[in-house]
């Protein structure tokens, strides 16, 4: 497209898709003929390779032919050869619009729909209780859980963070970072912390072999009365002080007044929408800012490419002007001088652009730290809320208050309080009004077509193993969500995977919408499907 038409194009870019495709495909029937051939002879091309990617299993949108073409098919006058970094999103979304909405002779076929992102937005707060602990194998003794040194699934970091300022002899046993069933002992010594595996094999536990112990229960016990240097001559010392368990949390969860303990949890819940808000906005700038880079670069990339071409027709300017005929010198001149003005102006936007693009990648990063560095003080402020709802629910508390509470003073800018619910009496407690282990997608579907929206169920995934699958309506139409099962717990994404199970996922999405991890799902967990199920039968029946 020539580029004294580009900024006709460009002018559609401010409009909606059906009004910018309709002036673009009048905008394409009307530009002077030889354009308007090449065009549609290229338009109808792509049209056909992107048939045949489809036929070949490629069912994606041609989202990097569009970015390719975009920036030949457009382009700005030379003397302002820059503009081709500004006007990238326009270019991209006007060579979409004429691939996908105008008329080219060909059928395209239906392309795969891209997945919707879920953002991070700010939740309101649920009802379940934090969890750290994963489920154990069976094999291990329900003695060892109770054991108050033993901490289960935590990091190498919090450990440091139990065991800092603690007197020598101080220890605790956690389960080892290889997942494979074995335990790491620290034990403070000389103001350090020393880490010692303890190792399992044939029923027998120890830290080196022959491995003596029946359970790490028996060798904790043996290590407490004998010193270690049996193990090792450098920790001539016994272990002396469990870090328990049980003695971490406060005096204050029985002692203090619950006025004291509601205002601490409202503390922590502000700190905790704070830091929510950080999340969101570093996330919304560093994605925005991964697209410049990623465009810039492109544009970076093409300019090069325009710049190798110019060096090359230099030289044949260069080579033609000594074998040219006297009467051909002048205008071989004129030309050759144009080519090095045009090549100068193309280095210099070269260096320009190269020189921003460096500093939008250096700003990237920034954001990829801070975000990096944020998601545990996230973590570690859900896990700090949670505590004081759970010494509030100790005291005698309702969590449905708790949740009033909470969610009120998240909405203490004006807006209506949440309706307060009693969580104890909700269907969604029996999770057989929701859980459905045998049921597949197709089947999962035809059950909720036609139920209102918040309908929902739980299945097992058939796409990825070992997790589970929410279905849930909304918009009159049936959703599908992975529910990942990690370590830290149950959830729908990163830093909120926190749900000790099923049922307390569920409780808290019947207070809180899924709008969370997708801007599509604005909806609670509002029916499980049999109670909808059974209410439509007997209103069927009583009629």
């Amino acid at each position: 497209i020539h580029y004294e038409i580009n900024a006709t194009f460009l002018v559609t870019e401010a409009r909606n898709d059906e009004q910018c495709s309709s002036l673009l495909n009048h905008l394409a029937q009307n530009i002077p003929e030889h354009h308007r051939t090449t065009l549609h002879f290229l338009m109808a091309h792509f049209c056909r390779i992107c048939q045949m990617e489809y036929a070949r299993g490629n069912k994606n949108p041609p989202t990097q032919l569009i970015q390719v073409m975009c920036h030949i098919l457009l382009r700005p006058p030379w003397e302002r050869i820059i503009q081709v970094v500004y006007n990238t999103q326009a270019h991209n979304r006007i060579v979409e619009l004429l691939l996908l909405s105008c008329d080219w002779n060909e059928t395209l076929p239906e392309f795969a729909s891209a997945p919707a992102i879920p953002p991070r937005k700010i939740s309101k707060v649920g009802s379940s209780l934090y969890s750290t602990s994963m489920d154990k194998d069976k094999s291990i003794s329900s003695s060892l859980h109770d054991a108050e040194w033993y901490w289960g699934d935590i990091t190498r970091e919090e450990v440091n963070e139990k065991l800092n300022d603690t007197v020598d002899g101080t220890f605790l046993v956690r389960d080892a970072s290889n997942k494979g069933g074995e335990y790491t002992l620290t034990l403070r010594k000389g103001g350090a912390n020393k880490l010692i595996k303890i190792c399992h094999r044939n029923g027998k536990y120890g830290f080196t072999e022959p491995y003596l112990f029946n359970s790490v229960i028996d060798l904790i016990n043996h290590y407490r009365h004998e010193s270690l240097s049996q193990y090792n001559a450098s920790l001539d010392i016994k272990l002396l002080y469990p870090a328990s368990k049980y003695n971490q949390e406060d005096e204050s969860a029985y002692t203090e007044n619950i006025e004291k303990l509601t205002a601490s949890l409202l503390e922590v819940n502000k700190r905790l929408n704070d830091k929510n808000k950080q999340l969101e906005t570093y996330t919304e700038d560093f994605n925005k800012t991964c697209k410049e880079v990623l465009s810039k670069r492109q544009a970076l990339d093409a300019l090069r490419e325009l710049v190798k071409v110019f060096v090359e027709q230099t030289k044949m300017q260069e080579a033609f002007q000594k074998e040219a005929q006297p009467h051909e010198v002048k205008n071989l001149i004129d030309n050759a001088e144009v080519l090095k003005q045009r090549l100068k102006a193309m280095e210099e936007s070269c260096e320009q652009l190269d020189e921003n693009l460096q500093q939008r990648e250096a700003y990237n990063r920034s954001l990829e730290r801070e975000l990096t560095s944020l998601k545990p003080v996230i973590r570690d402020l859900i896990k700090e809320r949670e505590k004081y709802q759970r010494w509030l629910v100790q005291r005698g508390v309702k969590q449905s208050r708790i949740l009033q509470l909470l969610n009120s003073e998240e909405e203490s800018d004006g807006t209506d309080l949440m309706e307060e619910c009693d969580i104890e009496n909700l269907p969604h407690n029996d999770e057989s009004t929701w859980l459905l282990l045998d049921c597949s997608r197709l089947k999962a579907t035809e059950l909720l077509t036609g139920k209102p929206d918040g309908t929902f169920l739980i299945r097992i995934s058939y796409t990825q193993k070992n997790q589970y699958a929410l279905s849930i309506t909304c918009n009159g139409t049936v959703n599908h969500c992975i529910i990942q099962k990690t370590v830290r717990g149950l959830g729908f994404s990163e830093p909120y995977n926190i749900y000790s199970s099923l049922k307390s996922l569920v409780l808290h999405y019947a207070q809180n919408s899924l709008e969370i991890h997708n801007d599509s799902l604005n909806t609670t967990l509002r029916y499980p499907i049999k109670v909808v199920s059974n209410s439509n039968d007997s209103n069927r029946a009583y009629s």
